[in-house]
């Protein structure tokens, strides 16, 4: 093969896979996490700390919901947080019981076990999961208080 038509093999090559690349990119733009956020017509919303904080001061501010053990609730829990352990069997059932209309905060330590629970909240038809990702250790590290018994 000729030089001259080998660089415009590679040439044009190189310009296909480019375009194919950035079409695939602008086709499938990545989406982020906290676009809910930008929907009100969503039922669930990813909040940090200080817009749970912001949330609890609120006339009518939402239920906190803490899916932690009993032992990790009494150690220190947000204020007026009722306790529904992710752990129990019964723990559906339980969350059935609230209302779905109203707004809910839902934590755990971290983050990990409450994630897991938002398909049980989509599933029992929640309309405003408010989601504190870092769980009570974001609220903790951002400087809010914690009661105990």
């Amino acid at each position: 093969m000729k030089p001259i038509l080998f660089l415009s093999v590679l040439l044009t090559l190189a310009i296909n896979i480019s375009c194919s690349s950035r079409a695939k990119s602008v086709a499938s733009p990545k989406t982020l996490p906290n676009d809910e956020q930008n929907n009100p017509t969503q039922w669930l919303h990813h909040i940090n700390a200080d817009e749970a904080f912001l949330a609890l001061k609120k006339t009518e501010s939402p239920l906190v919901l803490d899916i932690r053990t009993p032992f990790e609730f009494n150690g220190g829990r947000i204020m007026d947080a009722k306790l529904l352990n992710y752990y129990d069997k019964n723990f559906k059932e339980g969350l059935g019981k609230l209302d779905k209309t109203k707004p809910i905060i839902v934590h755990c330590r971290s983050g990990g076990r409450s994630n897991e629970s938002l398909p049980v909240f989509k599933e029992l038809g929640f309309e405003n999961v408010l989601h504190l990702d870092g769980g009570i250790l974001a609220w903790e590290k951002a400087g809010y208080p914690l009661t105990k018994d």
